[in-house]
């Protein structure tokens, strides 16, 4: 299989290490897996042009039979799709339609969808202004809530809220960075056991890659691999590997990371990542003697032979 992982990467002269342990495992099995970089891109549409893309790997993505997007859509892309929609334009497979990643960047897009799917989600309100902010305050219960923006990953920008001071404090300082901002106002789950964590499963065509329990540390209520959580493999029970295959269905995506809690009512659906993290997962795996790319691979495979 020619396959083409198209990413964003920490430097321009890197790309990140489970990526290149993922391409040589992919050669390894047999497999053709070219690494690019989506800013060494160039793109052209219109006139004599039709439609053109050139730059390193250009040729590797348009004759690739899977492209695996691996693109950070909030910040280094600054959000833009647009080699993915050419891609999609000429034909050429991916995992996850740019729709579906689109949808999925938005998080209460992806709530709604979740829960018109009747998947359990926390009580999450949206609110763009002070007074509306502190309704939605009022309406979860006057706190401990959650307070984070509308797109963003890896934990950033989101705080824990315990009282108006600490709302209003956040929101100011929103306000200041952005007035267009989307702020959610999400009701604070606490877990059924132990102190903040939440368990990640990744789905890939329906079949669970793996899954991780995420314990913060240092007190912190953000269970983000990328923040310095713990994260340890686990297998996963029926029902949340049924609500996790629901919501990576529900939103469409053929490769998901799906947060779950456990909470004192049960499961409920945290968030649906359309770009998990490939190293807290591969990690978590490796310490169990699992391997990640393997098991990605195998899917990859048995689905789409």
């Amino acid at each position: 299989m020619r396959l083409a992982i198209l990413s964003t990467t920490l430097s321009e002269e890197a790309f990140l290490p489970c990526m290149v342990a993922f391409s040589r495992r992919a050669d390894a099995r047999g497999h053709a897996c070219t690494l690019v970089r989506h800013g060494e891109l160039g793109l052209g549409v219109g006139g004599r042009l039709g439609r053109l893309l050139w730059g390193p790997g250009a040729r590797e993505l348009l004759e690739a039979e899977l492209v695996i997007p691996r693109l950070n859509l909030r910040t280094l892309t600054r959000g833009d799709c647009y080699i993915l929609e050419l891609l999609e334009a000429e034909g050429v497979d991916f995992l996850n339609p740019t729709a579906a990643i689109q949808a999925a960047r938005s998080k209460i897009t992806a709530l709604q969808l979740l829960e018109t799917a009747g998947l359990p989600v926390p009580a999450t309100l949206v609110a763009r202004t002070w007074d509306g902010l502190a309704e939605a305050f009022r309406l979860l219960g006057g706190g401990p809530c959650i307070v984070k923006p509308n797109m963003g990953s890896q934990g950033r920008d989101v705080a824990l809220v315990r009282g108006a001071d600490e709302l209003e404090a956040v929101f100011r300082s929103r306000w200041a960075t952005d007035r267009h901002e989307i702020l959610l106002v999400q009701e604070y789950i606490t877990p059924a056991a132990g102190p903040a964590w939440d368990t990640r499963v990744v789905v890939l065509l329906g079949q669970v890659v793996g899954a991780m329990r995420r314990d913060a540390v240092g007190g912190d209520f953000r269970t983000n691999y990328s923040l310095g959580a713990t994260v340890t493999a686990v297998e996963p029970s029926a029902g949340v590997v049924e609500l996790a295959r629901g919501a990576a269905a529900a939103l469409e995506l053929d490769l998901a990371g799906v947060d779950i809690i456990i909470g004192p009512d049960g499961p409920r659906v945290l968030e649906v990542n359309a770009n998990p993290g490939w190293e807290g997962i591969s990690a978590a795996m490796a310490a169990a003697g699992g391997d990640f790319h393997t098991r990605f691979l195998e899917i990859l495979e048995m689905l789409r032979p």
